[in-house]
């Protein structure tokens, strides 16, 4: 009961002071405020950037620049090692008309949570790469003119991502070593996924990617015109008029790929090479795709293999007519292996076969990669809810288990139908950043790698009086952010009182506020978020 009254003692002790002009007290009118490692684009806060290049211009390596819904009709070039990171993908929104969206010129640059849009330009899509070690996470590339993603340079990650309804290409690789290519949506775009040189230009594009993507509605899935080396894997290709094309316009430089555990079905054309050599094609599976699959030499005489020797197999397809009544590598002793007896001839002029075609769909594939939602930032011992879709090729029942960034993985939760969205909900007690991921399993034990992590950030809150004059306030995600014209501030733990007269941001939340908010006027009791 003492300390009650002791605090609306306090309380009432503040409110004299400020109503007493003759009464000593601290009188801070800030410089626009320095936000350190992160700037702010957008919202209402003092010293927030209305353009987002003015931002990155602003940054310096290790820099955040952190993005408010809205749309930004602009281009955006970075040159700096920095986070650009939108506070929702659906609702922030770059469009950068005749001309790319985004730029990445720096190294270990983070880009995710964005809308790229109605981009385009020569040779540059709505978010052009020209640099070595970057992330695109998480974004959706839309009606973008020339295409979706442009790549020149190494070591690139492009995860999460929906790319779709693009003109020209949805990832166009131009150069580059030891990209990856994962867990993206691709859809109704010319070209899903595109390796091809420049005119002109002698570049080279070796050893990169192409993993756990869904690829539809496509003209071409994917289409390598240059690319050795390549890995596709673990992708479903639908819909498309070619699911995958590997054509060797220059001799030996779209060859040595590896062509495995994808699923293609419904294409006009599954797998189409052309003049291309040296590829390994096994354990994919074919369903129904009007031309399964072609093997054409003719420049010069190609040889591709489309099994991987034997026990191991080759590829299943959907129009098999053979028999398993035999095995061994010459299929000649008898018993079934699952393996049929007489190989699958592959069309065209290189009249390769597939020796020991399988008799079932490899049907035990992996989840998709998992591509999770939920908010980006939140506050010390408040639940907060992460949601992620449960995707299986073959509809199996999934399990997911979370990585909330603290060193524990939770254990496995399900299962869950595939196409269904599992929740699941969190609170941290320490402010800071956390990176959170999460993983599938189906109800085989097959798992998906774990997805792309998510910055979340933590911050901490501490009891404030407010008392004065603001300015318009914005209301979001449970907390009100006022501007402070003449304000005075009581801050409790230590106890400081602060006399701001503009230029300041508070920002508290507004289920505990305890007092009166007046149009321009505040008596208040409040959380205030640090």
């Amino acid at each position: 009961m003492k300390r009650k009254w002791v605090t609306v003692g306090i309380i009432l002790l503040f409110i004299g002071t400020c109503l007493i002009p003759a009464i000593a007290q601290d009188t801070e009118k800030p410089a626009p405020t320095s936000r350190g490692e992160w700037l702010y684009v957008g919202g209402s806060g003092p010293g927030n950037y209305t353009k987002i290049q003015d931002a990155v211009n602003a940054s310096s390596d290790g820099d955040t620049v952190f993005v408010y819904s809205g749309l930004y009709p602009e281009w955006v070039r970075i040159g700096a090692s920095i986070r650009l990171i939108g506070e929702d993908k659906n609702t922030t929104i770059i469009e950068g008309g005749w001309g790319y969206g985004v730029k990445i010129e720096g190294d270990g640059v983070l880009v995710t949570g964005f809308t790229v849009q109605n981009c385009g330009g020569y040779y540059s899509g709505g978010i052009t790469l020209t640099s070595d070690n970057n992330s695109i996470l998480g974004n959706i590339l839309i009606n973008n003119i020339i295409g979706g993603i442009y790549v020149y340079g190494d070591n690139n990650t492009i995860a999460n991502n929906s790319i779709i309804g693009n003109n020209n290409r949805g990832i166009s690789v131009n150069d580059g070593y030891y990209n990856t290519m994962s867990g993206n949506i691709i859809e109704a775009n010319n070209h899903g996924i595109v390796f091809v040189e420049i005119r002109g230009e002698e570049k080279q594009i070796f050893n990169n990617t192409i993993t756990g993507n869904v690829i539809k509605n496509n003209t071409d899935g994917i289409l390598l015109e240059k690319g050795n080396a390549t890995i596709i894997s673990r992708n479903w290709i639908t819909g498309n008029g070619c699911g995958i094309a590997i054509w060797c316009l220059t001799p030996l430089l779209s060859s040595y790929n590896v062509v495995t555990q994808n699923v293609l079905s419904n294409n006009t054309y599954g797998l189409d090479l052309w003049d291309s050599t040296s590829n390994l094609i096994y354990h994919n599976t074919f369903i129904k795709n009007t031309h399964q699959a072609s093997d054409e030499s003719y420049a010069y005489p190609c040889v591709n293999q489309w099994d991987n020797g034997y026990p191991s197999g080759g590829n299943y397809w959907s129009d098999y007519n053979g028999t398993d009544e035999c095995s061994g590598p010459n299929q000649d002793i008898p018993g079934n292996d699952s393996v049929g007896d007489t190989p699958y001839g592959i069309s065209g002029s290189s009249k390769s076969f597939d020796r020991y075609p399988s008799m079932k769909a490899f049907v035990h594939l992996p989840p998709f990669l998992p591509v999770f939602s939920g908010p980006s930032w939140g506050i010390v011992n408040v639940e907060y809810t992460f949601s992620v879709p449960c995707m299986d090729p073959n509809r199996d029942k999934v399990y997911c288990r979370w990585d909330w960034g603290e060193g524990t993985v939770t254990d496995w939760i399900g299962p869950f139908f595939s196409g269904e969205t599992a929740y699941e909900t969190h609170t941290w007690s320490t402010n800071g950043s956390y990176w959170i991921r999460v993983q599938l399993k189906d109800v085989n034990g097959e798992q998906s790698d774990w997805s792309t992590p998510c910055l979340f950030t933590v911050h901490g809150v501490r009891k404030a009086f407010l008392l004065g004059k603001y300015s318009p306030w914005e209301q979001q995600n449970g907390t009100l952010t006022i501007e402070a014209v003449n304000l005075r501030v009581l801050r409790f733990k230590p106890i400081h009182m602060i006399h701001y007269t503009g230029e300041e941001q508070i920002t508290f939340l507004n289920n505990t506020m305890w007092g009166w908010v007046f149009p321009r006027v505040i008596i208040a009791l409040v959380d205030e978020i640090t």
